[in-house]
């Protein structure tokens, strides 16, 4: 019999019904979903680029995510309890906030890759390259497990959370481990917003250029609008040969990021507010759940569908099948 903290809520059983199925169909459609996009870009030479090796290092992220934290939710919700025992606890709670970070670290990554292809792109090359993605892959994995790591050594604490059916980090944790959760999320977001500000800013400008001289007569000269820094010396057809998938890749990253807060907001919000002693239905706090792992099925989907090739390798896999 499960001690009292490992217990669950009372659910009924059209309650359960519900969520099993809801969580089995956000495991389906992550597994397949991430692993198509792994299998493509794997597949197809014209598809292993710098920043498809980081869409790729996040697939990874979500596979092992929902292979990890889903089959053991639905097990949880079934049998009405954490019957795993305190230590894969604490190891399923590590997993779960180190795999957050990691997916947290690639889109700032693929952030910062596309501020250096469109706004600096004459030191994209000196940035970015095959050793130097290696090992801000790998750097992305330590750092995330590094910072995971704190509970086994003293500071903040992991548990099993009944409300949220999961384990994850106490709501009781050292007020300096959450803070500091927090600041670290803070700041990629912040860093991701100003990439996408600068390349935003950029785009309009680029746009401008292009739109001058189609509203001119043939007869008239086209005055040069003047670009200052060293970064934009290239000459104008080079710039708009470039950044034509350049500019779609950014607004698909774009558009992961937006949808990776939307998804997180709701359980973030929602641990602040527990944590300062607010009442939270058990129907809300799973809300919050459900939206952090509908992110697994909403990465790879976005990826797919801005994607021609992958959308090629999908329909040939069906007509195949």
């Amino acid at each position: 019999m499960a001690t009292p903290s490992f217990l669950l809520p009372v659910r009924t059983q059209t309650q359960t019904f519900i969520e099993v199925s809801l969580v089995a169909l956000l495991f389906i459609c992550a597994v397949s979903g991430n692993i198509i996009v792994c299998c493509a870009v794997c597949k197809k030479t014209n598809l292993r680029t710098i920043p498809n090796a980081i869409f790729v290092n996040l697939a990874v992220s979500n596979l092992l995510l929902a292979l990890w934290q889903l089959p053991m939710l639905i097990i949880t919700i079934i049998r009405g309890e954490w019957s795993f025992g305190e230590k894969l606890c604490n190891f399923y709670a590590f997993l779960d906030v180190a795999l957050f970070a990691v997916s947290l670290f690639n889109l700032t990554a693929i952030s910062v890759n596309r501020y250096f292809k469109i706004v600096e792109p004459c030191k994209y090359r000196s940035v970015f390259f095959k050793r130097s993605v290696i090992f801000m892959i790998v750097l992305i994995w330590c750092l995330a497990i590094f910072l995971s790591s704190g509970p086994f050594l003293g500071w903040g604490k992991y548990q099993f959370i009944p409300s949220k059916a999961i384990c994850s980090i106490s709501e009781k944790a050292h007020i300096s481990f959450r803070i500091t959760s927090y600041v670290v999320i803070s700041c990629c977001i912040l860093v991701i917003i100003g990439c996408y500000i600068k390349i935003a800013q950029v785009v309009r400008r680029h746009r401008r250029r292009i739109a001058v001289p189609n509203n001119r007569s043939q007869d008239e000269e086209p005055k040069q609008v003047p670009r200052p820094g060293p970064s934009r010396a290239t000459t104008e057809p080079h710039v708009t040969e470039l950044r034509g998938e350049d500019i779609h890749i950014a607004r698909t990253v774009s558009v992961i990021v937006f949808l990776f807060c939307l998804s997180w907001v709701p359980n973030v919000t929602l641990n602040i507010l527990v944590s300062r002693g607010v009442p939270v239905s058990l129907e809300v706090r799973m809300f919050g759940i459900y939206m952090m792992f509908l992110d697994l099925v909403i990465n790879p989907m976005t990826f797919g569908i801005r994607n021609r090739e992958i959308r090629k390798m999908i329909k040939h896999l069906l007509c195949k099948n």
